[in-house]
């Protein structure tokens, strides 16, 4: 296990990300630090960061090094932003600081597209996209058909430079978002960036602004689950935001919840960009990604060090990540999901479920011992809240919640419906049949695997009855006795008397 450290330089702070990392490509954070640095706010009279503030920087990156030292973290990536980039004498400093702590900062522009995709293409599942990042100072949209780039755009202005241009504005809210909203479409005005006739591509959304839009579109409608990551936006919703956030000021704005108090005066000028780019073009729905840029940073790096064959597919990686580097156990996990699908396959035609529960079947295959992280007893039940509280990517929202339900109901009797009922706004009533089917087989694949590592399963449906033979290195009887656990279940769950020889 080898460790990994990201660190951004900008006009307003410097980041500094730790993560866990191995050979096969995986990385989970673990640490992070933002110090705030207004590097931009004095200048001199050619244009030039003072030297009062460069050494406020050169403390904040020599403070990380002991940070990363300490740790013995030898792989460190040191990135400026597109922002600090533009800075007059930005190549003076970062040669400073490279001079006094040894950290060699590159330019975000050299590789900033790749880095997007890779935010995007490893942690959210449309392969053919539009990903729109609006950050303080540009707007990066691109657009991607699965490993290609097959476009770049860049308006040059973001969320804080347009709360800036218009901060002297004595007017109402309301008014001062009317003309922050004229003033984007007048740089829009003529883009046919959009102009694709393939609905295949999808909209993605990136970075603080559409993570806002989340948040207040999330409480507007009594949304149950409390995940950014792959929330989709609907232009309805936004509506009903935007016609609370425009008579918004800054105090009000900041007494919302989850929004950044530090942040809540580009809430307005941010909205007011998507706004815009609603009317000027036909977006529909919008993903959200909460994936960060050091996020990229470290799959790009991962990518050039092993190769792009190392992420199989979106969910599976992220799987692998929980599983290796949050407590859980990659191979046991690895062997119930096994099971599980083949007793899937073997009795499709009583259930008769498609690959979107088989999906759901893999999140609770791997998430079936993790209950235990916490706790023996109960794990079962603590299932239920470790799958749907923990980072899981390629998966929707409604997936992971069904899923955390058929990890959490191994046990039929035990079934929360308490915690059912918060979510019905997202799970329907029907997904209640497909919970107790699918955390039977979970259970069953958990208790073939809970013995031996060398087994084998096969189930028959004959009739009324279904045939499971299992046979293991330690000997039948034994896991039959295991295994016979699962019969009461299985028959409130398909109706069906389970034999097992």
């Amino acid at each position: 296990m080898d460790k990994i450290a990201v660190m951004e330089l900008d006009t307003n702070y410097i980041n500094l990300v730790l993560a866990n990392c191995n050979d096969a490509g995986l990385f989970a954070i673990y640490d992070k630090w933002n110090e705030h640095v207004r590097l931009s706010t004095e200048i001199d009279q050619n244009g030039n960061i003072l030297p009062i503030r460069i050494d406020e920087a050169i403390k904040i990156v020599s403070y990380y090094k002991k940070i990363i030292n300490a740790q013995q973290i030898k792989t460190v990536l040191c990135y400026c932003s597109q922002r600090f980039s533009t800075e007059k004498n930005y190549k003076a400093i970062i040669e400073e600081i490279f001079n006094l702590t040894g950290y060699e900062f590159l330019d975000f522009n050299e590789n900033y597209s790749n880095i997007i995709h890779s935010c995007n293409f490893y942690t959210i599942e449309p392969m053919k996209a539009f990903v729109i990042n609006i950050e303080n100072n540009n707007i990066n949209i691109i657009r991607y058909n699965r490993k290609n780039i097959m476009d770049t755009l860049t308006f040059n202005f973001g969320a804080e430079s347009l709360a800036k241009l218009f901060e002297n504005e004595t007017c109402s809210p309301r008014e001062k978002m009317s003309k922050m909203i004229d003033y984007c479409k007048e740089q829009f005005q003529g883009c046919t960036f959009f102009d694709i006739e393939d609905e295949e591509y999808k909209k993605i959304g990136m970075g603080s602004t559409f993570i806002n839009l989340s948040k207040i579109c999330r409480l507007g409608t009594k949304y149950s689950y409390n995940k950014d990551h792959n929330y989709e936006l609907t232009e309805d919703n936004f509506n009903s935001a935007f016609k609370i956030i425009q008579d918004l000021d800054a105090d009000k704005t900041k007494k919302i919840k989850g929004i950044s108090s530090d942040r809540a005066d580009i809430v307005a000028s941010g909205t007011a960009i998507v706004k815009a780019l609603y009317d000027c073009f036909y977006l529909g729905n919008i993903k959200i990604n909460s994936t960060e840029i050091c996020e990229g940073i470290i799959f790009d790096h991962m990518l050039k060090t092993y190769g792009d064959k190392i992420y199989t597919d979106i969910l599976t990686t992220s799987l692998d990540t929980c599983n290796t580097f949050y407590g859980g156990n990659l191979e046991e996990s690895q062997r119930i999901y096994s099971i599980a699908n083949d007793l899937f396959d073997e009795l499709r035609v009583l259930h008769r479920f498609t690959k979107h529960h088989n999906k759901i079947l893999k999140i609770a295959s791997y998430f079936a011992l993790s209950g235990k992280r916490v706790g023996y007893n109960n794990f079962e039940k603590n299932s239920l809240y470790m799958t749907i509280n923990s980072d899981i990517r390629g998966a929707s929202h409604l997936e992971i919640l069904v899923a955390g339900f058929v990890a959490g109901s191994q046990n039929l009797e035990e079934f929360d419906i308490n915690q059912w009922v918060l979510h019905r706004d997202i799970i329907d009533e029907s997904y209640m049949d497909v919970v107790k089917k699918l955390a039977v087989l979970v259970k069953i694949a958990r208790i073939i695997v809970k013995i031996s590592p060398a087994q084998h399963a096969v189930c028959d449906v004959l009739g009324d009855n279904c045939i499971l033979s299992v046979t293991s290195l330690d000997g039948e009887a034994y896991h039959t006795n295991e295994i016979r656990s699962a019969i009461h279940d299985f028959k409130k769950a398909f109706n069906k008397i389970l034999q097992v020889l």
